[in-house]
């Protein structure tokens, strides 16, 4: 099984994880540790570990992704063993509003649009939902808090539109994955109003963490 795997390859059609619905959760490996493992149906299928503030690795069964964060954390590039360059890019919509548009290039060509959305009063709770750029589908859907810090950093709901894109997986996984840990780590810095935390009392004295 394991030498199979391994034959694979990032750009393999047969990703046999990301066919069929279902959920993959990332979670920080300890509190101080810059490293996240992706858990799916209580196996670990990935894992991101990070080489200081603007480089990472994400490793999987046969696959190994080299992350690069470009200035202002505004492009962010994954290249896999052979050679080959995706990219995730922030770029801002010719609008009133100058909405941020994010999209991802792979190497082979294939681009795909991440649509941003945010959901409650507080507007802490954020996702991300990625389609392929010519056909309205989603394939993944990252959810995540944008300030709260929790030991699970954002769930990610693989849809079975997917199965066709599933050659893409890890690397729509380690480029997104950046990008949240990325706006994580921007927000931990900002203070976190004790109203905030669900739960709390009113006057309960909120210590702020900076860990992604």
């Amino acid at each position: 099984m394991q030498a199979k795997a391994n034959s694979l390859g990032a750009g393999s059609p047969y990703e046999p994880d990301f066919i069929g619905a279902g959920e993959i959760m990332v979670r920080r490996e300890g509190y101080s540790r810059a490293n996240h493992l992706f858990i799916k149906e209580g196996r670990v299928i990935g894992r991101l570990s990070w080489r200081g503030m603007r480089r990472a690795v994400y490793e999987s069964d046969g696959v190994r992704l080299e992350i690069t964060v470009g200035p202002l954390g505004k492009r962010i590039y994954v290249v896999d063993r052979d050679g080959g360059e995706s990219s995730l890019i922030e770029r801002r919509q010719a609008s009133p509003r100058r909405r941020r548009h994010l999209r991802i290039e792979a190497a082979e060509g294939d681009n795909f649009l991440l649509t941003r959305t945010v959901d409650g009063r507080l507007k802490s709770r954020a996702s991300l939902t990625v389609c392929k750029e010519f056909y309205d589908s989603t394939l993944m859907v990252f959810k995540f808090e944008t300030r709260r810090r929790t030991q699970t950093t954002f769930r990610v709901e693989i849809t079975s539109t997917m199965k066709r894109e599933a050659r893409f997986g890890h690397r729509l996984l380690a480029l997104v994955a950046a990008r949240i840990i990325l706006e994580r780590r921007q927000s931990g810095s900002q203070p976190l109003r004790a109203k905030e935390e669900a739960g709390s009392a009113p006057r309960a004295r909120v210590r702020v963490r900076f860990q992604s």
